[in-house]
């Protein structure tokens, strides 16, 4: 296993958001940058708003403005328990604890646990989200 040396930076991004990355060497002098984005909660609301909160992006945007929230959400949904058929793509939020811990948050809610699957769909509205601007309440 190959061992790195990492010095954390934070910068700005365009739209003055804040972004929190390592610059990090390897043994063979390799240079990589790696966002930090390990720890991150993601909610979105069945009423329209995407929301995210991590030590290097919080931005709360509405959800019909962001193209890969679809996927995500038929993704989660399509795990739901094979013993409910009476649940309803209808949900009241969809909370997602970084990527091994996906809550469908509706009347009958389920939870999804170690799905690798999720992780790319995930990675893509991380991507989506630093790209857009932040809101001023």
């Amino acid at each position: 296993m190959e061992k790195w040396n990492c010095i954390k930076y934070s910068c700005l991004k365009l739209y003055k958001t804040k972004i929190l990355f390592y610059i990090c060497i390897s043994k063979n002098n390799n240079l990589i940058k790696k966002n930090k984005m390990e720890n991150f909660t993601i909610h979105i609301f069945g009423y329209g708003e995407t929301q995210i909160n991590s030590e290097a992006l919080s931005v709360k945007v509405a959800t019909d403005t962001l193209t890969t929230v679809t996927p995500l959400v038929e993704a989660v949904f399509a795990q739901k328990p094979a013993d409910n058929p009476t649940l309803i793509t209808e949900f009241h939020a969809i909370n997602i604890f970084g990527y091994n811990d996906v809550r469908w948050q509706s009347k009958e809610g389920f939870s999804v646990v170690d799905d690798a699957d999720l992780k790319p769909l995930i990675d893509a509205l991380i991507a989506e989200l630093e790209s857009v601007p932040p809101t001023v309440v």
